[in-house]
Formats: structure tokens, C-alpha cells, sequence
């Protein structure tokens, strides 16, 4: 009952002393931006009129290729299934609810067994880019917990992680999911890595330099701002202070990237400002902390910090 749209593909060469016979059907199920249609390719068979040697008897094109080989969703379908799903954050339960008011009723675990084929396929294209990353010299790692649905847990989930991989000179990232935070993760992906890593105080990336020795750990000014900005409600004062001198730091920043520094300059805009900044942050922080109680949010900002 969908509405049809055709696609004919004609034998590649010659056709002189071969007759059209027929067409060999292929029917799919395609996607159209707003609609599903029925997608019929339509691939002509020749045979010879009569025979002649070193002709074969009939000519016929190839089935163009599909992700899915014999599947009925088009690589259009597919691709839409899998924009809604990672570009929009549709479910998947949502997206067979579209199907259906466009007239189409697919099953849940079609669905799933699709994105499943499709994802195996886009390995090969996340190997390379992960291959691209830990290629470069200088990494942003960070990492989230996530809930995940999980039928053997009394809960029905359990608390994943999603680590991020990010190369900021070549603005591309890729993500591993685990089931834990655990440091065996981040060790076995960065055993061959060598340069910069950059992370927040977590414990467990202090130890990944002790496995890997050309990794030079880095630590984020952003976390620490982070902790003083927290610390603002119970010691404004002593928080303002500290936020003041971080303003400092990010005006820096501010200057090279609108004024588009190469990673040189940068360089040496920071050694002529920014060391001169921490340096100041250094002597507050020392001077402050033998003023506080040890259990203050502002005493711990300081200690991370630190």
C-alpha cells in the first residue's frame, strides 16, 4: 500500500545482438525526508538473439551494494534511523511510532538488529579516527558516568562510563563506553600513547604515567576554578579572590584566541603573562589556606587546586 518510486539500471557495454527480456525486481524499503516509500530497482535482462561466440548468453547488472546485504532498508533509511537516534536523541521505540503513522509497522528488534549491523560497519570508520587521535601529541581525557539499562541488576541499571578522548589541535574526539571508572580502561587505550595529557585531579590518572612514562600529565584550570567557584556560598570573599586571579589567567586566553595565535605565540604570551599569574595564585593559595579550617569547601579548592 506505500507509495512506489523506481530506480532502472541498464547493462554496462554493448547490447547490440541481445534482446530485453525482463526485469529482475529488487523491492526495499526507502526513505524520502517526511515519508517512507517502497523503493523498486529494476535491473534489465538481455539475452542474445541468437548465438554468438564469446558472448555470454545474457547480460544482467549487479544489485547495487547495501549495508544489509539482502535487507530491505535502503542505506537512506538506515541513515535516518541512526540521525534520529545520535543526532536527535530520538528512541528507538519513537522512531518505529513514526513508521507507523507513515504506515509502516517494523518490529523493535528489527530496528535493533539493524543499528547493530550498521554500527559493525562503522567500526572501521571509528578505528581510523581513533587511530587519528592517539596519533596526536597533546589529549583532553575526561570521563562521565552514565545509567545504563540492565536486566541482571536489581535495579534495572547500572552505572556505566563514557570516556571522552579529545585532540584539541585537530578538534576530533572518540568515546569508549566501560562499565566502571576504573584506570585499567584509560591505561590499556594510551599504552602506546606519547605526549601531553590533560585530565582533572582524579586519582586514577595519576597513575597512568606511572604505566606509560612518555605520557606528561597536565592538569585543568577549569576543574580548579571549578572548586572556588563552589566555594563562593560559604567564603565569598576569599572565593572572589581567588576567581579574581583566575580572571587574570582566562584574560590571556581571551587575547590569543581572538587575536588567533599560533600554539607559538601562545607559548610565549603565557610565559610572559600567565607564569606571573599562577605565580601570584601560588603565594595567595599558601598564604590563605594557614588561615582556614582543614574541613572548608575553600580549604579543599585550595588543596585540589594545590
Amino acid at each position: 500500500n506505500l507509495e512506489t518510486i523506481e530506480e532502472i539500471i541498464e547493462p554496462e557495454g554493448d547490447l547490440s545482438g541481445y534482446k530485453f527480456v525482463r526485469f529482475e525486481e529488487t523491492k526495499q524499503l526507502h526513505y524520502i525526508p517526511g515519508k517512507v516509500v517502497a523503493k523498486i530497482t529494476k535491473r534489465a535482462l538481455y539475452v542474445l538473439k541468437s548465438e554468438e561466440e564469446g558472448k555470454p548468453a545474457f547480460k544482467i547488472s549487479d544489485m547495487p551494494s547495501s549495508p544489509i546485504e539482502k535487507g530491505i532498508a535502503t542505506a537512506m533509511l538506515l541513515a535516518w534511523i541512526l540521525a534520529e537516534k545520535f543526532v536527535y536523541h530520538i528512541p528507538f521505540h519513537r522512531t518505529i511510532q513514526k513508521f507507523k503513522h507513515l504506515g509502516v509497522d517494523i518490529k523493535a528488534s528489527t530496528v535493533s538488529g539493524w543499528m547493530k549491523q550498521c554500527c559493525l560497519l562503522l567500526l572501521l570508520l571509528y578505528d581510523k579516527l581513533m587511530a587519528q587521535v592517539l596519533a596526536q601529541d597533546y589529549l583532553m581525557i575526561d570521563e562521565t558516568p552514565i545509567k545504563v539499562l540492565d536486566p541482571t541488576e536489581p535495579s534495572g541499571t547500572h552505572l556505566g562510563c563514557l570516556w571522552a578522548y579529545y585532540s584539541p589541535l585537530t578538534k576530533r574526539v572518540f568515546f569508549q563506553y566501560q562499565r566502571n571508572r576504573g584506570a585499567l580502561w584509560p591505561q590499556e587505550t594510551l599504552k602506546n600513547f606519547k605526549g601531553y595529557m590533560q585530565t582533572d585531579g582524579w586519582v586514577s590518572y595519576k597513575k597512568l604515567h606511572l604505566h606509560n612514562r612518555n605520557i606528561i600529565p597536565m592538569n585543568c584550570m577549569a576543574h580548579a576554578r571549578r572548586k572556588f567557584d563552589e566555594a563562593l556560598l560559604h567564603h565569598k570573599e576569599l572565593a572572589g579572590q581567588a576567581l579574581t586571579i583566575f580572571q587574570k589567567l582566562y584574560a590571556v586566553e581571551a587575547f590569543a584566541r581572538e587575536n588567533n595565535y599560533t600554539p607559538d605565540q601562545r607559548f610565549n604570551l603565557r610565559l610572559e603573562k600567565s607564569v606571573a599569574i599562577l605565580s601570584e595564585l601560588e603565594t595567595w593559595m599558601k598564604e590563605t589556606v594557614k588561615k582556614l579550617n582543614e574541613t572548608s569547601p575553600i580549604t579543599k579548592a585550595i588543596g585540589y587546586t594545590q
